[in-house]
């Protein structure tokens, strides 16, 4: 059995020194002091510590060839702190289906961080069948794309919720960049009508790309409390900051990510300072047994 402690670590979750004991790349116990234990200690005394993050990206670039595909591992990831990606493949044609998510798994046996692997299509595709490819194959998030709200409105929103049961994957909105913020503004608030009255399982608003997802969208999607929390029972993932031993704008992930001197990834050391370290196919797929299961 590998065991050692963590010290003196600054948990930004409470902003309190905690001590973690570490028992085979399981957190056993995280305590003000584990002092009677002989184990061997490492010192993060003057870092701040949290969760690796989750992140998500809707623009993997799967057809680019493996040397792009590390270098957009490296750049949106691996500097960042996310041990764990959120990402769809688009189509246009339910026929397309079977073959894109195929393509996506494929291409993603490379990554060095875990995913999740969602599906991306216009709202006017969303049809029964759809929903019932996506409990079949356990996709547990589905990004609809809108330009307007026609198609919001015509949808046969009952049978879609009943085809929804018993996986319930969440509708995520994804809105026409080329829209204006009022007109986007007033599509969501149709957008979070409509599924509020329908019991439809939702996002109320679009997902931020590329910076860490909050708790509240990680219990939606069913990563919670496995991702995005450290905590007994958990996998060893997380990121050491440099600080003056106090939290520094806690909300300013850019600010942090300057600052980010260790990156953990299930145990494994994958930046440290400036040196990455690129683990090809480390990542696994990450199998969500029940969407907002913890809601």
């Amino acid at each position: 059995m590998t065991a050692y402690i963590i010290d003196k670590a600054l948990l930004r979750s409470d902003n309190k020194e905690k001590s973690l004991l570490i028992q085979d790349n399981v957190i056993r116990e995280i305590k003000d002091s584990l002092a009677r234990f002989p184990y061997i200690r490492m010192d993060v005394a003057g870092f701040r510590m949290e969760a690796a993050h989750v992140m998500l990206d809707l623009s993997i670039p799967i057809d680019a060839g493996v040397q792009v595909m590390k270098d957009y591992f490296i750049k949106h990831f691996l500097n960042s702190g996310c041990s764990t990606l959120i990402t769809a493949f688009s189509i246009q044609y339910e026929f397309q289906c079977k073959s894109e998510f195929k393509k996506m798994e494929q291409a993603l046996l490379m990554s060095p961080i875990d995913y999740v692997i969602g599906i991306k299509i216009p709202i006017e595709k969303l049809s029964l069948n759809l929903i019932r490819f996506c409990n079949r194959n356990k996709l547990p998030i589905i990004f609809v794309c809108m330009k307007d709200d026609s198609h919001l409105s015509q949808l046969p929103w009952g049978w879609i919720r009943e085809a929804m049961f018993p996986y319930q994957p969440i509708l995520s909105p994804v809105i026409d960049s080329m829209l204006s913020e009022e007109e986007k503004s007033l599509l969501i608030k149709k957008w979070q009508k409509i599924m509020q009255v329908e019991k439809i399982p939702h996002l109320s608003n679009e997902l931020p790309e590329h910076q860490p997802l909050e708790d509240s969208h990680l219990k939606k999607i069913g990563l919670y409390p496995k991702r995005g929390k450290l905590h007994v029972g958990g996998e060893v993932s997380y990121n050491l900051y440099q600080t003056n031993r106090k939290v520094e704008d806690q909300n300013n992930f850019f600010y942090d990510k300057k600052r980010l001197a260790i990156m953990v990834h299930k145990g494994e050391l994958i930046k440290v300072n400036q040196h990455i370290c690129f683990k090809e196919g480390f990542g696994e797929k990450l199998l969500i047994k029940r969407p907002s299961l913890f809601v």
